[in-house]
């Protein structure tokens, strides 16, 4: 499947795909052939319109759970634009992922550019600090160090760092922290000072994207098999004890290489390549 335009963050929700127009900054609604049905918001400051949505979540009445990295704010929207809630946050929340009605687990970065996990209470609009999660990376610059791919399931956060050498699971119900390490060791990336910003100096991504279903955790690894030098590789790890199940090795498409994926069902996952998608059946 190809479209006029890239696409990214493509998601299934019963009998609908949804991705993330980044151009137009909307959200769109497509049937099972990747049709288009209806986009939701675009760029603009109005609560009902988006800057940069980081994270999103389809609920079952169709209204769609939205974090916007550029406003650091929250909000409740449905197809037709009606925006039922909107929250813009006081301290700069990057990113979250909703784990109640009324609770959110957000991302942030506080003093020293670290990074800062919190619980918000929708209902007071307070935070709880996530101890275990910011003692884990308490250190100088892991905002940037760390920076990664952060998503729910299963009553499971997952956050897998884009250029560190692991990943953690936090279980919110136990408030339980298990830390992974991932097929291969990788140094700790090195930050610079450069007039007067900081930034990674030429660090490229070992994990390109991140995603899940059931009991495996999918990794689109920038780190490719010795055998096929020039392409990429889908890691499959279990989600309940951090084990490396299997890899696959992905094909170029276009001569393009793959850019981010999502899930299907457990032996099926979907891969965009810019503006196209191959459904790619697993053994």
């Amino acid at each position: 499947m190809t479209f006029d335009f890239p696409i990214r963050r493509v998601s299934l929700k019963g009998q609908n795909f949804y991705s993330y127009d980044f151009y137009n900054k909307s959200l769109l609604k497509h049937d099972l052939d990747f049709q288009i049905l209806d986009s939701l918001g675009k760029w603009g400051e109005a609560p009902h319109e988006n800057l940069l949505i980081r994270n999103y979540e389809v609920r079952s009445d169709n209204r769609v759970y939205i974090f916007d990295t550029e406003k650091h704010s929250f909000k409740i929207q449905d197809f037709s634009d009606s925006v039922y809630f909107y929250h813009k946050f006081k301290s700069k929340v990057d990113r979250g992922v909703v784990i109640s009605d009324s609770l959110l687990f957000t991302v942030s970065d506080r003093a020293g550019f670290k990074l800062d996990f919190s619980v918000f209470n929708l209902l007071d609009f307070s935070f709880k600090p996530v101890q275990e999660l910011n003692a884990l990376l308490d250190e100088e610059y892991s905002m940037l160090t760390y920076e990664g791919k952060l998503y729910n399931l299963d009553k499971k956060i997952i956050h897998t760092a884009y250029f560190s050498d692991f990943w953690f699971v936090y279980n919110y119900s136990l408030n339980k922290v298990s830390v992974y390490d991932y097929l291969f060791d990788y140094d700790k990336p090195e930050v610079v000072t450069i007039g007067g910003g900081i930034m990674l100096n030429g660090s490229s991504e070992i994990i390109l994207d991140s995603f899940g279903n059931g009991d495996h955790v999918f990794m689109l690894s920038n780190v490719a098999d010795r055998n096929f030098p020039e392409q990429r590789v889908l890691d499959i790890y279990d989600i309940n004890n951090g084990d490396y199940l299997k890899s696959y090795i992905l094909p170029k498409h276009l001569d393009r290489l793959p850019t981010e994926g999502f899930s299907l069902d457990n032996n099926k996952v979907g891969v965009l390549y810019e503006d196209s998608i191959i459904l790619i059946q697993l053994n």
